[in-house]
Order: C-alpha cells, then structure tokens, then sequence
C-alpha cells in the first residue's frame, strides 16, 4: 500500500540526513495511519504546503492505544532520539489517545510523488491502488 504524509520541512530534513528514522503520528481521535499501516508499505512524504520531498519504505510499526500522559512521556523518552521532535511537539502532543511509530528504511529524496486531491487539512492518506500518476 502507498500513503502520501504531510510534514514540516525540518522534520524532512532530518528523515534525510538520518537524524531522524521514526515517523510519529499522535492524535486524539482513531485516525490513519494508526491501524492502516504495515511493514513494506511505501510512504512520500510532502512537505507541507511545499513539494514532495522524500520517499521511504516501513520498517515496522508500534501503535498504542487508550495513551495517558504519563505513557505518552514514557514514548518521549524512550523514542525521541529516534523521533527528534522539540518539546513543544510533545506538549502540544500530550493530551493524544493514539499513537503510531512508524520505522522507516530505504528513505530517498525526491521532487515527484503520486498525484492526489487536495488535503483540506488532513496530514496524511491512503493511495487507492489505481492512483499511479505523478504529480510535481
């Protein structure tokens, strides 16, 4: 499966650098990627209101449900030097009941990805299997 993902351009930059190697996605509400993703799968990732900017593959996955903020500060400590997110990111994030940790691998820089609707707002999406044209 392919997803497109939206993301800061600091947060690219560090996927490509290899500062960064987990995707974290915390939210208040069951939303993708949490269950709809899985090792193999390919992601690009879009920075957002900017261009396609790099392309990765799954590693693994950890999801986690139900989060309290003590939990939330437990993935804190244990990932974020994998995650590499200021604490801003994690106070903004401490009130999230999900969570998905994704590893990425074979991580590339790109300048094109698949074409897609408009976002309106959403920051991250599943490709339907036919969606195989390229958008620049």
């Amino acid at each position: 499966m392919n997803h497109v993902a939206v993301i800061q351009r600091t947060y690219a930059d560090a996927l490509l650098t290899g500062e960064k190697s987990i995707e974290s996605r915390l939210s208040r509400n069951r939303c993708a990627p949490f269950g709809k993703i899985n090792p193999g799968d390919r992601i690009y990732f879009k920075q957002s209101s900017g261009p396609y900017r790099l392309r990765a593959h799954v590693q693994a996955i950890e999801s986690f449900s139900e989060l309290t903020p003590v939990q939330i500060r437990r993935i804190q400590k244990t990932y974020n030097g994998q995650i590499g997110a200021p604490p801003h990111y994690w106070k903004r994030k401490r009130t999230a009941r999900y969570a998905t940790l994704i590893w990425l691998t074979n991580i590339k820089s790109i300048t094109t990805g698949p074409d897609i609707p408009p976002l309106n707002g959403r920051g991250w999406l599943i490709l339907t299997p036919h969606r195989h044209s390229r958008r620049k």
